[in-house]
């Protein structure tokens, strides 16, 4: 009887492992690797665009961003880019004052924290740094606005630095070391105000004396400063270093993107016609603009009443075109009544399902977007107002892409899957 009583026991605990196993079989692990319009039961449609176009991004703002780049590059397509940094010096955070008019000092190192280089390559670049002191400061207030194609003047006077450097893909941080006319700049007594005044600012390129590359920039990073090492006296055995800021939030700084699209495809245009090609270019070169309203009116009439369980937005690249790496990702912008974009809801809300965030699809050679939610409020709206395509660290990321236009073969388009 005892046999048979354990016997159940064991009998009993294995069916609830098994009950267990089979849970944990349901959870969402392998899901990426299911059609997720097969989780749907329902009718489906495509949306086709009815227009589309690619418009540059000129205007766009860039004092203060986080991150940024610096850089030279060239290609048929866009023609050639320069991405230059100006930026102020400022005293550390919990500085009030700084008290430098008698320290010897020894040296003074620009160091720029890398994020990646643009394009992608095994052999290290030779790029021609080029650092020099602003004529004026750089001065910003509430209503001061640099974009993509601001400037200030450079004292031709003051080159602090004009060097070639090797940079690898595995280098980190880059470290100049500043030439000692940049000395002068931190021998004073002063404010943190009036020290950031005084200093005027730098603007911190690459020439066409080196290779052409992109290097982008984490100005977050404690390793993006400036290092002042210095003695207290002559004598002194003890090198002690200062930290000045540089491309923080504390230190307000702007990118400069120069464009000549001159003899390339794209010319320069303000606008291009995307019925067989749309472009996406960061740095103040090109985004894309979409309009789905006769489709939106055509179904709305159909199906009044449709409820919307996925819509996929779907951007095809157009492969005829060798530009290299392709954006990691892209941003979906919804355009409200006042003209102004913000995010599509599915994005702001999170993207719950993965390769439905805008992620590049390198086999697929696609980008896709999980747009449920942006849809059914256009539905609800009744009309498709557009949306605006960008590259995700459109500031930061050299990286370009061509997609199929609307009427090409593969064309952009949504998918939907629906009930009513």
């Amino acid at each position: 009887m005892k046999h048979k009583f354990l016997t159940l026991l064991f009998l009993s605990f294995a069916a609830a492992l098994l009950t267990t196993a089979c849970v944990d079989e349901e959870t969402a692990l392998g899901i990426n690797l299911v059609d997720q319009s097969l989780l749907y039961d329902g009718q489906h449609a495509t949306f086709t665009a009815d227009c589309a176009w690619s418009v540059r991004d000129s205007s766009a703002q860039t004092l203060d961003w986080s991150a940024g780049i610096i850089g030279r590059y060239h290609d048929a397509t866009f023609g050639t880019v320069d991405a230059r940094l100006f930026t102020q010096i400022a005293l550390s955070s919990s500085t009030s004052s700084l008290r430098f008019d008698n320290v010897l000092i020894d040296s003074v190192v620009l160091s720029m924290r890398t994020t990646k280089l643009y394009p992608a390559r095994t052999q290290p670049y030779n790029v021609h740094f080029e650092v020099m002191q602003l004529a004026e400061p750089l001065l910003v207030d509430s209503s001061t606005t640099f974009t993509v194609g601001s400037s200030l003047p450079v004292d031709p006077t003051k080159l602090f630095y004009g060097s070639t450097l090797s940079v690898a893909d595995s280098d980190t941080v880059i470290r100049l070391r500043l030439s000692e006319a940049a000395h002068d700049l931190f021998r004073q007594n002063a404010t943190a105000s009036d020290f950031t005044a005084s200093t005027k600012g730098l603007r911190i390129c690459t020439t066409s004396a080196g290779d052409e590359a992109m290097i982008g920039l984490n100005f977050l990073s404690s390793d993006s400063r400036i290092i002042v090492y210095y003695r207290a006296y002559a004598s002194d055995t003890v090198e002690s270093q200062y930290n000045f800021l540089l491309g923080d939030p504390n230190s307000h700084h702007f990118q400069q993107y120069l464009h000549d699209y001159a003899g390339s495809t794209t010319a320069g245009n303000d606008s291009l016609d995307g019925a067989q090609r749309l472009y996406i270019e960061p740095l103040g070169g090109y985004n894309v603009r979409l309009s789905f309203n006769n489709s939106l009116q055509t179904f709305l009439a159909q199906h009044p009443y449709a409820t919307i369980h996925l819509a996929e937005l779907i951007l095809p690249v157009d492969d005829g075109l060798d530009l290299g790496d392709a954006p990691s990702s892209l941003l979906p912008f919804r355009t409200r009544t006042d003209s102004t974009e913000v995010l599509i809801n599915d994005a702001i809300d999170g993207y719950v399902m993965s390769g439905l965030d805008g992620s590049y699809d390198a086999d697929k050679k696609q980008y896709r977007f999980r747009v449920t939610q942006h849809l059914q409020n256009l539905l609800r709206d009744g009309q498709d107002r557009g949306m605006l395509i960008t590259p995700n660290g459109r500031f930061s990321d050299a990286a370009r892409i061509a997609l199929r236009g609307y009427s090409a073969s593969a064309p952009v388009k949504i998918e939907i899957t629906y009930t009513e």
